[in-house]
């Protein structure tokens, strides 16, 4: 017991895990045979209703104590509550959150810790992940793949810390959201408070973005760590399918905006850059509305607009996303404004016309 208490691994590895019996044992096997085996795995069960936990304790045989299983008190219905909890216990200098569906490369653990030792990082960050585009992986064709934009590092990179354009490159989708693609130092997230946000959909996003905002040492990789089991998904295929769809986003997107807001709000740096901070908000708006986009077809103006009203009267804080929208509504007629301006005295110095 006493053995237990002092066990300071260096790597806290954190599964949330819901009906991934098929699964699971595949990721734990994974890790079993991982060329750097100073860690710990916590795996928090959701309140599975299949065999998942069974398989769990079948593993922990192979890791010689350093595997435990903790659980829920209620299902949450998604990986935030779960990811939360096994923070809270992790031992680690560093948190590395893989789904319990999906696979780390045999280097993934050595590859991660070297690097964030020798650059001292808050965050590494790897740029593309592997893809299986079928659930079973054994004989799949992987695909590399990455939804970020612009050029990808060819080396480990430690990006200069600068706010306003980390801001700028968020907008840009200059980082993907995935949690299983980074690899967090635990005292960064505990000094900056950074838990995941119970937003149902878009958690990942959010804690991504706090992270991006307040990392001094953030280090991009290319290095690929993971393998993404592509599962089918339930599609939205007709209209009462499209108001479930429309209304979860919704929902995703008023509790984020509340933890957000509220998160910003308790840092120094954004009180005195309210505009970053709405900038941060637009982010979120436009991802959650990327989200929504199947519904349109099957959606009208009207139906939308009755979804949002009733998600946002059971909103704890509508002045948050009240102040959001009238804010960015005067931002854009403002620069709507200064380029109709800049427009018009163009036209009147190629005409020659005086301008008074």
């Amino acid at each position: 017991m006493d053995s237990e208490k002092n066990f300071a691994p260096k790597i806290s590895i954190v599964i949330p895990m819901y009906n991934t019996e098929k699964y699971v044992g595949e990721c734990l096997h994974s890790l079993e045979i991982q060329t750097f085996q100073d860690f710990e795995i916590i795996v928090v069960d959701d309140c599975s209703t299949d065999k998942s936990v069974e398989v769990v304790k079948s593993y922990m045989p192979n890791f010689d104590g350093r595997l435990k299983i903790t659980r829920t008190e209620k299902n949450s219905g998604g990986c935030a509550i779960p990811r939360n909890v096994g923070m809270e216990i992790a031992k680690g200098k560093y948190i590395f959150m893989p789904d319990s569906d999906d696979l780390v490369i045999k280097t993934g653990l050595e590859t991660f810790y070297t690097i964030a030792e020798k650059f001292d990082a808050d965050v590494v960050h790897c740029e593309k992940y592997f893809v299986s585009e079928t659930e079973e992986l054994k004989g799949s064709v992987l695909t590399l793949k990455s939804y970020q934009s612009g050029k990808f590092v060819k080396e480990p990179f430690l990006e200069p810390y600068n706010l306003e354009k980390r801001v700028a490159d968020l907008n840009d989708y200059r980082y993907i959201w995935n949690i299983w693609t980074k690899f967090f130092k635990r005292e960064f997230l505990e000094k900056n408070e950074i838990k995941f946000a119970d937003t149902f959909n878009n958690e990942d996003m959010l804690f991504t973005v706090y992270c991006v905002c307040l990392a001094e040492r953030y280090v991009r990789i290319p290095h690929v760590m993971n393998v993404y089991r592509h599962r089918e998904n339930s599609i939205t295929k007709n209209k009462q399918d499209a108001f479930g769809h429309a209304r979860l986003w919704m929902k995703a997107l008023v509790r984020a905006f509340e933890d957000c807001d509220k998160f910003l709000e308790s840092k120094e740096i954004f009180r005195n850059k309210p505009d970053l901070k709405y900038s941060v908000l637009d982010i979120i708006a436009q991802d959650t509305f990327v989200q929504i986009i199947p519904s349109n077809k099957f959606l009208t103006v009207e139906n939308f607009d009755k979804v949002f009203r009733e998600e946002l009267s059971k909103a704890k804080n509508p002045a948050a996303i009240a102040a959001f929208f009238f804010n960015m509504s005067y931002l854009y007629s403002r620069q709507l404004g200064d380029y109709l301006l800049d427009q018009k005295k163009q036209d009147i110095k190629n005409n020659a016309v005086p301008f008074f």
